[in-house]
């Protein structure tokens, strides 16, 4: 049984592709979404200014009714994971995204960010910190439209948690796809009932910089490829392959 950890849309999709592939999985909420709504202001902002980025998959998703309304607009992606969901809502899009590798470092290094003077970022209340330093380091305009707030339900909803993790007699791998649910992770491994269960499971991490804060507590770690639902998928076949 794999457990996803991600917020419910996204969890819903990854669960119903990983059944398709004869893996049984069930909802882990570690962090959930609060949705927030998008004004007339903002959609102004987001048609005038030269890009959008879209900093996850998450935010693409809860983007979708405004990403529908769009026509060949630039739209950054922090990777192909996040790519391949924008494609899917709108495939007119002018989507850019970083080759080689993914995350904010990424997008920066590959130089996607070049004839940008003005960009809407779609996330969360806080902008990157390292985002939001190269734009003002290089005087691109900001404006950050937060389409969300964070539920920290591994703080509020423990008993929840627990009460998941006790019905399993064994947790074949844990799925995380984002860092703010590898600090939840991190967080319940204080927790003598989180910490023996999940010292023993495979963690299947979709970047690299998720599994180097699930290492802290020397957790057993898998990288996908990338971030993609297909490489996440086949990183969770080769868990079941391996536990054979």
């Amino acid at each position: 049984m794999f457990l996803v950890t991600s917020h419910t849309g996204s969890a819903d999709k990854l669960i119903k592709e990983l059944s398709k592939n004869n893996l049984n999985a069930i909802h882990f909420p570690i962090v959930e979404l609060n949705k927030n709504e998008i004004n007339v202001n903002d959609i102004k902002n987001i048609i005038a200014d030269d890009a959008v980025f879209c900093i996850s998959p998450s935010a693409s998703l809860l983007a979708k009714e405004v990403l529908e309304k769009l026509d060949n607009n630039i739209i950054i992606a922090p990777g192909l994971g996040t790519a391949n969901i924008i494609k899917e809502i709108n495939p007119r899009l002018n989507i850019k995204f970083p080759l080689t590798d993914s995350g904010i470092d990424a997008v920066i290094n590959d130089g996607i960010f070049f004839c940008i003077t003005s960009i809407s970022i779609l996330g969360s209340n806080n902008i990157n910190e390292k985002l939001l330093n190269f734009c003002r380091g290089n005087n691109i305009k900001i404006t950050n439209i937060p389409l969300y707030n964070y539920n920290l339900c591994y703080k509020n909803q423990i008993k929840l948690l627990n009460s998941i993790v006790e019905k399993i007699s064994a947790i074949t791998g844990i799925i995380v796809t984002s860092s703010k649910v590898a600090d939840g992770i991190n967080y319940l491994m204080q927790f003598d009932s989180f910490k023996k269960k999940f010292s023993s499971t495979v963690f299947i991490a979709s970047h690299y910089q998720i599994a180097e804060k699930l290492c802290f507590n020397k957790l057993n770690v898998k990288v996908s490829k990338n971030s993609s639902l297909e490489q996440v998928i086949n990183s969770a076949k080769e868990v079941v392959c391996n536990g054979k």
